[in-house]
């Protein structure tokens, strides 16, 4: 065989050995994975995820995690802020000192709420605020019994910040957080009666799940907890030694004495590194699991020291990620529902408070999950009343309405936040004059979706219409799409 002729042969098998070069995102995986790793896809992200590959499109998800924030703090933190001391005088007070303290605090988580949301609708780092309301539904607590803002504010953080780096960190911070103490009555245990609360939900839904522990190990957990109050200055946990247990107590077959030690000792558990593999599976895959696939994937976070981005990228890479049985397959939550329509769309958000609002009319309260095992999520979202209230949110989005106003809000504290924003009028004529403005600014700014209703249907909906859009202009057939059963789903 003549020698060039050998040379191409060979050539030519090399390359038939290479594999084939890596695939540029399609509309329709776009919107797949800035669903589940964030909050939607916002118009302009089709073109910047157009031609990146999937391994490329989650490293650019993962690398923006560290991105600065871009929605200024709340003003009232920069206020003179009540100290301990203050909370506690306040039963002394009138009752109308009272209540004007109380609803003062509820503005200001409110303000919380709606600050988040902000973040989630326009900040760099989607990646980041998705984790951070996995672990605000992992690790609960609320403000209607927490009743200070500024821990549930530092709670937040707590999950922002540790939340996207390392799990053994972000543990270790719960295990010293105000707004959780406050929420399990950590600082109420004593020598002579501890309390179980924290110790029970740390064992249970935190780290090992349940089958992994005896009442034995909590009660025992429990000794070691004892100790912690909240200072009288800005309600930091303080430990006090002469108020702990004294003594070693005997947790899983070991033996320990402080909360730190318990922690530590959970962290050496493999099943907590299943544990939370199978909750970020769940969140961000399908609602069921691999058990081998998360088996594996498990044995790589315990064996990472559970880092936190080495996870999620190996989940967001897997094939059951991509799998097309995968689509469809999760539930929107509110704020998924809420947050997702205004980015997707490219809505106007005049106050993110009053976004706030239509989530909790829909079940999801930021900052008050329901009880310790947070929203059940799911198809527990989704009932006859629900779907309705769902339907009703996304058309006064889409017709740039305001929430109901304070008088037909469903409860008290519902009305406190709409007389909050200002709502405590009548709102205007249902549609404003029956038409979808916002969507029809939407096509005004993004033209390119005019012309290819295919290419909408992709970028929108997970699964076909249930019902395919009959109406004749654009902005009534994308509102059609918008209220289809599909769009309730990822």
């Amino acid at each position: 065989m003549r020698p060039h002729l050998r040379r191409l042969l060979l050539s030519l098998g090399l390359l038939a050995l290479c594999p084939p070069p890596a695939a540029a995102l399609t509309p329709e995986e776009t919107r797949h994975l800035l669903d589940r790793a964030g909050f939607g896809a916002a118009p302009d992200d089709f073109a910047v995820y157009r031609p990146l590959t999937r391994t490329a499109a989650v490293d650019r998800l993962l690398g923006d995690l560290d991105a600065p924030t871009l929605t200024p703090d709340p003003a009232f933190l920069a206020e003179p802020r009540p100290d301990a001391v203050t909370y506690r005088a306040i039963s002394d007070k009138s009752p109308e000192e009272r209540r004007a303290f109380t609803l003062a605090r509820r503005g200001e988580a409110l303000a919380i709420r709606g600050w988040w949301l902000q973040e989630m609708i326009g900040g760099r780092a989607p990646l980041r605020e998705r984790l951070a309301l996995i672990w605000h539904g992992h690790f609960t607590s609320a403000f209607d019994k927490v009743r200070v803002p500024d821990l549930m504010w530092r709670q937040v953080a707590l999950f922002r910040s540790e939340g996207t780096r390392n799990f053994a960190d972000l543990l270790r911070g719960i295990g010293k957080d105000g707004a959780m103490f406050r929420y399990l009555d950590v600082p109420a245990s004593r020598k002579g009666k501890p309390n179980e609360n924290f110790a029970r939900e740390l064992l249970e839904l935190y780290t090992l799940g349940a089958g992994n522990y005896t009442e034995q190990d909590i009660k025992e957990t429990a000794k070691a907890m004892v100790g912690w109050r909240l200072n009288a200055g800005d309600l930091t946990p303080v430990f006090m030694p002469a108020a702990a247990v004294p003594g070693p107590k005997q947790v899983l077959g070991a033996t320990v004495e402080t909360t730190g030690d318990v922690i530590d000792l959970l962290l050496k558990q493999r099943a907590t590194a299943r544990f939370i593999t199978e909750k970020l599976w769940l969140a961000f895959i399908s609602p069921d699991p691999d058990k081998a696939e998360v088996d594996r994937l498990a044995a790589r976070f315990f064996d990472s020291g559970y880092q936190l981005r080495p996870l999620v990228r190996d989940l967001l890479l897997s094939p059951a990620f991509w799998s097309p049985d995968a689509q469809g397959r999760l539930v929107k939550s509110p704020v998924d529902l809420v947050v997702g329509a205004v980015r997707q769309f490219d809505m106007p958000v005049k106050d993110p408070r009053r976004l706030a609002i239509e989530t909790r009319l829909l079940g999801q309260d930021l900052l008050d999950p329901p009880n310790v095992r947070g929203w059940p999520g799911g198809m527990e979202w989704i009932t006859t009343d629900t779907l309705l209230k769902r339907r009703a949110v996304l058309t006064r989005l889409a017709y740039g309405e305001p929430p109901e106003p304070a008088r037909r809000q469903p409860d008290g504290i519902a009305a406190e936040y709409a007389r909050l924003v200002g709502l405590d009028q009548a709102a205007p004529a249902p549609g404003m004059q029956g038409r979808a403005v916002v969507l029809s600014d939407f096509f005004a700014k993004h033209p390119l979706f005019l012309g290819d209703e295919g290419l909408l249907q992709k970028s929108v909906l997970a699964e076909p219409p249930v019902q395919p859009p009959t109406r004749s202009t654009p902005p009534d057939r994308l509102l059609e799409l918008l209220l289809d059963p599909a769009y309730e789903v990822k």
